[in-house]
């Protein structure tokens, strides 16, 4: 199941949250590894932040843990003792991993542990990936035992850095009027590849000047409105969307198709 991929792929799981938006997380953390082509490393347990009977009912099914040490948030710690109480349910009696299996490699982050020689009891309970205890020995299988599991971290903000929009893919037609490289890194966003410098054009300058401090892109009406002369004159034949686009692409621009957002957001 694993060697068909190029390794791992986990991250750090909110386990202090409820299982509606632990299954938003896992949603996408599957769609990301399948993204990356690697196997999908899922927390081998979540929480039941309440009971429906006696905190001791309860108890006797599954073990009970203080929600707030376990996950090291504070917001319950003012409330009833058995308010505070959380249980640890088995991912497996959440998730149908065999039918999940079908469709992407998945594993726990027990196997992983079992894998490297670990006891899954040293698990850490808030659900983050531990970058030094999880590391710390080779897989069982590996002859060379100096050789530790290897780590790339997905920094936080580079997930919606600034001046940056996210898009699933750049065309290939944009790659070659941009004269796109795959070459070179920008270690402030975690971008891969570059554009390489252009000297900006008087379209591009008067494109630029309308854009509001908010934000980084301009609406198609006011694109188009840049282009004119005060007095509504043209400067660039911008009389339908196919030519008004030409001319954005010529100068160094992009059309970029979305969902308008909601509540001001870009997404």
């Amino acid at each position: 199941m694993v060697a068909g991929t190029k390794g791992f792929f986990s991250r750090d799981y909110s386990l202090g949250l409820g299982w509606n938006n632990m299954r938003y997380i896992i949603e996408a953390a599957l769609i990301q590894s399948k993204l990356l082509n690697r196997t999908l490393i899922l927390p081998s347990f979540v929480y039941a932040r309440a009971c429906e009977y006696n905190i001791t009912v309860c108890a006797e099914y599954a073990p009970m843990v203080n929600k707030g040490d376990a996950v090291g948030w504070d917001e319950w710690r003012k409330l009833p003792f058995e308010q505070q109480m959380g249980w640890e349910i088995p991912m497996q009696l959440m998730l149908n991993l065999t039918h999940l299996r079908k469709t992407h490699p998945v594993i726990l982050v027990s196997d992983w542990l079992r894998f490297h020689g670990q006891s899954p009891d040293t698990e850490f309970s808030n659900g983050a990936w531990q970058r030094g205890p999880y590391h710390q020995s080779p897989n069982v299988f590996e002859q060379d035992k100096s050789k530790l599991p290897s780590l790339y971290v997905i920094e936080n903000h580079w997930y919606d850095p600034t001046k940056t929009h996210r898009v699933d893919q750049l065309p290939e037609d944009m790659k070659l009027r941009g004269e796109w490289s795959p070459e070179g890194y920008d270690a402030s966003t975690g971008r891969k590849g570059h554009w390489p410098h252009r000297d900006p054009t008087e379209a591009f300058q008067r494109l630029e000047a309308k854009l509001p401090a908010d934000r980084h892109y301009l609406e198609w009406h006011e694109a188009s409105d840049a282009l004119q002369h005060e007095d509504g004159a043209h400067l660039w034949d911008t009389t339908s969307d196919e030519k008004l686009e030409k001319v954005l692409q010529e100068n160094g621009w992009e059309v970029l198709h979305t969902f308008r957002g909601a509540l001001g957001m870009d997404y």
